[in-house]
């Protein structure tokens, strides 16, 4: 799990932070200075509880992150509005409290679908979508090194059928991030 460690969030200068994957609010530290607005989804109540506190301004949901974020797209999210979206919901459990990390479970690896929301509801949305742990659909020089035993069949070559090409770049801090640019 990344915490967006070396990003400067303000620099994108979007009106609101979406996130899937609530965690234990390291991500959340990290933005909530910098936005008008803050969502946080996570499947695990318990993370959101242990955190809710420290966030008065985030709209905090316990579900799956694919209902929040189409939720949100469809009700809150305004087209004039820059997002930038923080996606991090893979492996529910794995993290915290022990689950297996295996690919094939439900729900563990939720990017594709968010990004198809992503664009179906927000088409010309001038947004910036970092995607964490890239590393867990490509091999490559991570600073927190490769999980070969975790690849993610078929890798990330479905972002480009969603996004041009051109607006995608990876970068190898940390787990990784996949950095979609739609300004």
């Amino acid at each position: 799990m990344g915490y967006l460690r070396n990003f400067n969030l303000e620099k994108y200068g979007c009106d609101v932070y979406v996130e899937t994957g609530t965690g234990t609010g390291g991500s959340l530290t990290k933005a909530t200075p910098h936005f008008k607005r803050y969502y946080s989804v996570d499947m695990d109540l318990k993370m959101i509880q242990a955190v809710k506190d420290k966030f008065e301004n985030v709209i905090f949901w316990h579900e799956v992150s694919t209902v929040a974020l189409e939720h949100w797209l469809k009700n809150d999210l305004l087209a004039n509005e820059s997002v930038l979206f923080y996606l991090d919901a893979h492996f529910p459990d794995a993290d915290y409290n022990g689950a297996p990390f295996d690919v094939n479970a439900p729900h563990a690896v939720p990017l594709k679908e968010e990004l198809e929301l992503i664009k179906t509801y927000r088409p010309f949305g001038k947004d910036i979508i970092i995607c964490d742990d890239a590393r867990i659909y490509t091999l490559g020089p991570f600073e927190h090194g490769n999980v070969e035993w975790l690849q993610v069949p078929g890798g990330y070559k479905f972002i480009y059928d969603i996004f041009p090409e051109s607006n995608i770049k990876i970068i190898y801090e940390e787990e990784g991030y996949i950095i979609i640019d739609n300004r």
